[in-house]
């Protein structure tokens, strides 16, 4: 990575992270830095099913948890909508703009989730009206 080579060194740390012979503490690590090479590389709409494959490898080691649910929270949170599903990062045209704020919100946004409904989507009419106080005097 140091020497500009994000696509070499993706490849590098994605392999190491899906090894399922890979040492417990590092896995997290080698996740987090192929899922930076994604991002430098402007392919960010592709961490998702990389951290996705990685977590179904290594389920049951709690440092890569931990360091799944920090790049959930350090990532991209805005993205797109086609055809129902998120995508993260930028798009030209032909989408609906979503932004993700808490876990299962691209469920929510693509309608696939029927427990999310009584959310309110940021930018919408939610019915109130806001009325000024006049003013004394």
């Amino acid at each position: 990575m140091a020497s500009g080579n994000f696509k070499d060194a993706y490849e590098s740390f994605a392999s190491l992270a899906l090894d399922p012979q890979a040492d417990g503490s590092a896995v997290g690590d080698n996740m987090a830095r192929a899922i930076e090479c994604l991002s430098r590389l402007n392919r960010v709409d592709e961490a998702d099913a990389f951290r996705e494959k990685v977590i179904a490898l290594h389920a049951d080691n709690w440092h890569l948890l931990h360091a799944a649910a920090l790049s959930y929270f350090q990532g991209e949170h805005a993205g797109y909508i086609i055809a129902g599903e998120f995508s993260r990062g930028g798009h030209r045209g032909g989408s609906r703009r979503g932004r993700l704020s808490r876990p299962g919100d691209a469920r929510r946004q693509a309608g696939t989730d029927p427990q999310g409904t009584g959310r309110r989507q940021t930018g919408r009419d939610d019915g109130r009206r806001h009325q000024r106080r006049a003013r004394p005097g």
